[in-house]
Order: C-alpha cells, then structure tokens, then sequence
C-alpha cells in the first residue's frame, strides 16, 4: 500500500498550445514519456536500483518524436545526458539526487517552450486513520513530482505543505511492533525536508531527489513495496 499511489494520477500528455503543437506523434510520445518517468521514479520508491538504472539507460537512448521541431533537440538532449550521468548512481541516494536532475531538464523544457504538464488533478483525500493518513501522505508527494516536472511551483509547495504536516506514526505503521529508529528517524526526515520544500525560495530538484531517497529508506525498513 505505500506506494500503490505514487502512480496516483495517469497522467495526460503534456499539453501544447495549438501554435506549438507539431503533431499527434508528440501528444503520444510526451504521454509515453511521463509514464516512462513515473515508472522510474517508482523503481527509486520501492528501491529497486537496477530497475531504475535499466529505465536510465533506455531514456538516455530516447529519440524524440519525429514530428517535434529541431529547436527541441537540444532540450531533449539535455534530459538525455541528465539520464546518463543518472546510469552511473552507485547507490539509492546518489539515484534519487539523479532523478531529480532529469526531471528538472523536462521541466526546464517545458518552461523554454512556454508549455505546461496538464496533468490529472486528484482531490486531497480525507481521514484521520493512519491507512488514511498514508493516502495522503503518498497524495502530497504526487503533488510534489507534478509540479516539479509541470513546472507548476505552487503545486509543488502545496503538496509540500501537506506531507509536511501529515502524520506519520510508524508506530501505526507496524502494529504490535516497534519500528527501527530508521524507520522513526526517516519519518522525521520527510516532514523537516516537505516543510523546507514549501517555502518560495525552495531549491526543488534538490530537495524532492532528497524526499525520495527518504522515502526508499523509510520503505526498504519496513519491507514495503
């Protein structure tokens, strides 16, 4: 259950204004790549490095729609060697720190282009069960990757301002037991690094490839996946 939401929204293609928009094959070719990247995030979540190295390597290879004009290629190539340098991680967190940096190229694109990720948009959960307090622990960190990748900045704080605030018991996690200090010390952690990355002057990539690498900590203790 950690991490059955963190795919949470299905996530449309990247949406072009009609002057920009070359062409059907790049609608499909940008859905494509945003699942290809939420799939790779998701390896990181549940620590499976391997999986997330396989997925570098194959954006790295990633060729652009055929359709896209030549001024994307740059851009393009700029994701492309973020995902390379991302192939060489030696552990989770250097991989998590990587991820973030991808998706900050396609951001940075988006941004060079005059174009934002139009993306599901799901109601913040409601509940005050720890199940239910999970729910919207992994909403905000949806929001999170969103609007890291939109750009959509205010998305990005305010799904920080959630987990920040949601309370992670790891004592309700793992009933009738009591939990790791890793697993108490990550809960921790992710409240003080979402609290840091809701304040306007947030350095986004860094701090959500940091959340993440905590995540996968906190996930790995607890034997979830």
């Amino acid at each position: 259950m950690l991490v059955a939401l963190l795919g949470i929204s299905c996530g449309s293609a990247a949406h072009v204004p009609a002057t920009q928009s070359p062409g059907q094959e790049t609608a499909e070719w940008m859905r494509s790549h945003y699942l290809s990247g939420r799939e790779t995030r998701d390896a990181l979540v549940r620590g499976d490095l391997e999986d997330a190295r396989a997925r570098f390597q194959r954006l790295s290879r990633e060729p652009g729609p055929s359709d896209a004009p030549p001024s994307w290629e740059p851009r393009l190539e700029a994701m492309r060697q973020a995902a390379r340098e991302a192939v060489g991680a030696q552990d989770l967190p250097e991989a998590t720190r990587a991820f973030a940096q991808v998706a900050m190229r396609c951001a940075e694109c988006h941004s060079a282009l005059g174009v934002t990720a139009e993306l599901e948009s799901i109601p913040l959960p409601e509940g005050e069960s720890p199940p239910a307090q999970m729910v919207r622990h992994q909403w905000a960190a949806e929001q999170m990757w969103q609007g890291l990748i939109g750009p959509d900045p205010e998305r990005y704080r305010q799904g920080a301002a959630i987990l920040a605030e949601a309370p992670l018991h790891p004592l309700e996690l793992q009933v009738g037991t009591s939990p790791p200090l890793a697993v108490v010390q990550a809960a921790e952690r992710a409240r003080e690094l979402a609290g840091r990355a809701s304040r306007a002057d947030a350095d986004e990539a860094v701090l959500y490839g940091e959340l993440l690498a905590t995540c996968a900590a906190c996930h790995g203790q607890l034997g979830a996946r």
